[in-house]
């Protein structure tokens, strides 16, 4: 069953400058902007039950459907225990505890102690069903010996999405001791092959340390490592490079594989979801842009999964800190909800091949369909002429050697041709008038709209 797990552009003014990026990429991307189709107030985890917003807390969500039924598993709180499990029948509303109470929807057995872990630290699960009826839970625990007391990655499995989910490990399924610990796991499911995503855990020595993204292959009952962890991603490659990514998701989509993860500290309203695009599930991975920032009175977004409903609609769900104005941090007023909001993946726009000429004796024209023309010897390159876009085309700029181009919609979408490469396009909306052109730096890695 395939899964998923997208830096932060603040809009002052129409004019956007899109970071360069430094990690390689392919020459013509296959995965056109992610935008988010609307911001929902309304947890979709609110039980009558809940006098206090801590018993509304539903931390790292991992929305997975499994048959009708979407099943989130979160970090513990109240209401569950070490990893808690709520379901409902619709995506993005109507989630309740699996007991039906306010206690009793914990993930493990009542009685389960693993010997190697630190009660009350595990975090962060990653579900999937490699085969009917085994189900396989991944997460983060503290180890209480050994490892100098690091987070690592622990394995659980039942024979319901509902659990118990039992670990009988005596020891981590992965340690990471020389980069601090790992964190935060996410299996991607395709083509024959299982991999599990975690981050290194930066934070314990944030000095000398950073946050890493790495792969390592799973056997087919996905217990199993198969071979050696493959990084994928650095926070390093990323613009703001000071700032830390986690919670990692890769989902493939058609011919292209997005990374999506959280960026910044998770206890403020900078934290936000944003995505790369990979040539393959071991990369390399391009920064792409922003999925989703703070809006109104839901602050700090992040630890998402995106997931799909029977009908093919994309979601994604993510914990955003509610309560009193302005909060970030756990108390009795605040605490971090379970938030779905609706996604829309953009196809990849037909790409021609093309190359660079030289001397150029020509032009191109662009319509505002996306219909391109090319005269003289001006290269084709490809349009977005077939395929449906939200606003309408306002721009287009060439790379250097004119072996490429970036058309640029009103609603700052952004689409990339020959060999211009995507770096990322803005929030549609938090524009506060549309997109009226695009110009390329003169060294073509980067763009302004």
């Amino acid at each position: 069953m395939g899964r998923i797990r997208i830096g932060h552009l603040v809009v002052a003014s129409a004019l956007v400058l899109v970071a360069t990026v430094v990690t390689p990429a392919t020459p013509a991307h296959a995965l056109g902007p992610v935008v988010v189709l609307n911001r929902p107030t309304a947890p979709a985890f609110a039980p009558s039950w809940a006098g206090t917003p801590t018993q509304e807390s539903a931390p790292d969500p991992d929305v997975v459907r499994f048959g009708s039924t979407f099943y989130a598993y979160t970090t513990g709180t109240s209401w569950g225990n070490g990893i808690g499990i709520l379901r409902s029948a619709s995506p993005d509303h109507g989630y309740t505890t699996i007991s039906g109470a306010q206690y009793g929807s914990s993930a493990f057995p009542a009685n389960q102690l693993v010997s190697w872990q630190v009660t009350s630290t595990q975090h962060a699960p990653g579900v999937f069903q490699p085969s009917p009826g085994h189900y396989v839970m991944y997460y983060t625990a503290q180890t209480n010996a050994g490892h100098g007391g690091r987070y690592c990655l622990s394995v659980a499995t039942a024979t319901s999405p509902a659990g118990p989910f039992i670990d009988r490990s005596t020891s981590p399924w992965l340690c990471r001791d020389a980069d601090c610990g790992a964190i935060d796991p996410s299996p991607l499911v395709g083509g024959g092959r299982t991999w599990l995503y975690f981050k290194t855990y930066d934070d314990a020595c944030s000095s000398t340390q950073p946050a890493q993204i790495l792969a390592v292959e799973l056997s087919p009952d996905g217990l199993r490592q198969v071979g050696a962890p493959t990084l994928v991603l650095s926070q390093r490659n990323l613009s703001s490079p000071f700032e830390t990514v986690e919670n990692p998701q890769m989902l493939q989509t058609g011919g292209a594989y997005l990374l999506q993860f959280s960026r910044g500290q998770w206890g403020s309203s900078t934290y936000r979801v944003a995505y790369a695009v990979c040539t393959s599930a071991l990369g390399p991975c391009s920064e792409g842009g922003t999925i989703l920032t703070s809006y109104g009175r839901v602050l700090g977004p992040g630890g998402a999964t995106i997931f799909t409903d029977a009908r093919g609609g994309t979601w994604l769900a993510y914990q955003g800190w509610n309560g009193a104005p302005g909060c970030t941090g756990d108390s009795g007023s605040c605490a971090r909800k379970l938030y779905v909001a609706a996604l829309q993946l953009k196809p990849t726009p037909a790409q021609v091949a093309c190359h660079a000429v030289a001397p150029v004796n020509g032009y191109r024209f662009v319509a505002s369909d996306g219909g391109l023309f090319t005269f003289g010897n001006e290269q084709f390159c490809g349009s977005s002429g077939s395929i449906s876009l939200s606003g309408r085309i306002v721009g287009m700029a060439s790379t250097p050697d004119k072996g490429g181009y970036w058309l640029a919609a009103s609603d700052a979408e952004v689409c990339a041709f020959g060999d211009a490469n995507f770096h990322g396009c803005t929030d549609p909306l938090n524009l506060h008038q549309p997109i009226v052109g695009i110009a390329a730096t003169r060294s073509g890695k980067g763009y302004w709209l």
